[in-house]
Formats: C-alpha cells, sequence, structure tokens
C-alpha cells in the first residue's frame, strides 16, 4: 500500500472549486483562507509518500503515477 498526496496550489484549488459550483462548497469559498489553513493543501503528510501535482500546471495525474511507479 502506498500512500499518494495530491498536491494542488491554493489559487488552482479556489478556481475549480468555484467551477463545479457545489453548494456544498459554498463554506469553503466563503472564508477560503480558514479553508486552507485547516487543509494545508501545500503541507506534505510527514509519513513516507508518493506525490504527484494536481494544481494547474502539472501534468496530467495518470501520466505522473505511472512514472513514479516504474522508477
Amino acid at each position: 500500500m502506498r500512500l499518494v498526496w495530491v498536491a494542488c496550489d491554493a489559487a488552482t484549488l479556489r478556481g475549480r472549486l468555484e467551477a463545479r459550483g457545489r453548494p456544498h462548497d459554498a463554506g469553503k469559498l466563503a472564508d477560503f483562507a480558514a479553508f486552507t489553513a485547516r487543509m494545508r493543501p501545500d503541507v506534505p503528510p510527514p509519513v513516507p509518500h508518493l506525490a504527484v501535482d494536481n494544481g494547474a500546471d502539472g501534468r496530467p495525474l495518470d501520466e505522473q503515477l505511472q512514472r513514479a511507479l516504474t522508477s
């Protein structure tokens, strides 16, 4: 078993939440600073993990996973 940390910068995360327009995201967007402080999207887990970048500039996730699993 491997832990996969899916990283995403806060700006991309906000844009994706806004774009999907789901009612349950309203609280996150209403106080986005508190949401990101709580969720810490830029802080990797303190245990061994495989990191993939799900930000706007990241390569496709399947490509990143394939590369990481075959290295």
